[in-house]
C-alpha cells in the first residue's frame, strides 16, 4: 500500500461526543446523507484496502452514496467482522443508478445498529488506496498492462489463469466476493496456472492478479 493510511480506533471508555467512535466521513455525519464532493463521471465501483482487528463482535462498515442534483440515487455498503491482519481488498459495486454528479463516503471501525449505537470494543481499522473504478495497489500503480485470461468462465471445478506481458512471472492472485471479502489467494509463478474452485459456492467473484506494475481484475462465475 501507500506510505500513509487512515487509522480508526474505537474507545469504549469515552462517549460519542468525546472520541469514542472510530469513524471518518467526507463531510459531517448528516442524516439523511448529503453530497460531499463532485464526481467527474458515473463510477461503477468503489474500491480500496483495509486491515482490521475487530473486538466483541464489531464489524467494519464502509458506505458510499451517490447523488444527482442533490437527490440520492445509490447507497451501497461493505461490512465484515472477520479479522484482516494483512492488507485486504474490498470492492463495492455501484450499478443501475443512472447518472450521478456527487458522492459521500463514510467509514466506521464498527457497525452501529441505530444512530446513537456505539462500538462493542476498541476495534482498530486501517484503510488505504480508496478509489472509484480502478484499484490502486501502490503509489502510482493502477491497472496493470498485462493480458489476463480466465477460462472456462463460468466454471464449476477447475479454472485456468493465463498472464502474459507481466514485468515478472511472480505474481499474486486474489479471489474475493463482490463485497470485498477475501475468499482465497495464490502465488502465480508461471504464465499458466490452474486453480481448483470446486469448493466455492455458486456465484460471481472478483479475480485480481497483482503484479509489480499494478492489478488486473476480472469477474469469475462459479456454477455447480
Amino acid at each position: 500500500m501507500g506510505q500513509y493510511s487512515v487509522r480508526l480506533e474505537n474507545n469504549t471508555s469515552l462517549t460519542q461526543f468525546t472520541g469514542a467512535y472510530g469513524t471518518i466521513a467526507t463531510s459531517g455525519f448528516y442524516y439523511p446523507l448529503i453530497p460531499a464532493f463532485p464526481l467527474e463521471s458515473n463510477p461503477t465501483s468503489f474500491k480500496g484496502y483495509y486491515k482490521y482487528v475487530p473486538l466483541n463482535g464489531d464489524e467494519v462498515w464502509i458506505t458510499v452514496a451517490l447523488f444527482n442534483n442533490g437527490t440520492q440515487v445509490a447507497n451501497e455498503q461493505f461490512t465484515s467482522g472477520t479479522e484482516a491482519t494483512e492488507w485486504t481488498s474490498f470492492d463495492i459495486p455501484l450499478l443501475d443508478y443512472g447518472t450521478a454528479d456527487s458522492a459521500f463516503i463514510m467509514i466506521f471501525a464498527f457497525k452501529p445498529q441505530t444512530q446513537t449505537d456505539g462500538p462493542n470494543g476498541n476495534s482498530v481499522l486501517y484503510v488505504d488506496n480508496l478509489s472509484f473504478n480502478e484499484a490502486i495497489t501502490g503509489i502510482g500503480a493502477v491497472e496493470a498492462s498485462i493480458q489476463l485470461g480466465v477460462y472456462p468462465n463460468p466454471c464449476s471445478d477447475m479454472v485456468t489463469i493465463t498472464v502474459k506481458d507481466a514485468p515478472s512471472i511472480n505474481a499474486q492472485v486474489q479471489i474475493t466476493s463482490l463485497q470485498g471479502a477475501l475468499i482465497s489467494q495464490y502465488a502465480l509463478q508461471n504464465e499458466t496456472t490452474r486453480l481448483d474452485v470446486s469448493g466455492f459456492s455458486a456465484g460471481t467473484y472478483l479475480l485480481s492478479v497483482f503484479t509489480d506494475s499494478g492489478v488486473k481484475t476480472q469477474r469469475l462465475s462459479v456454477v455447480h
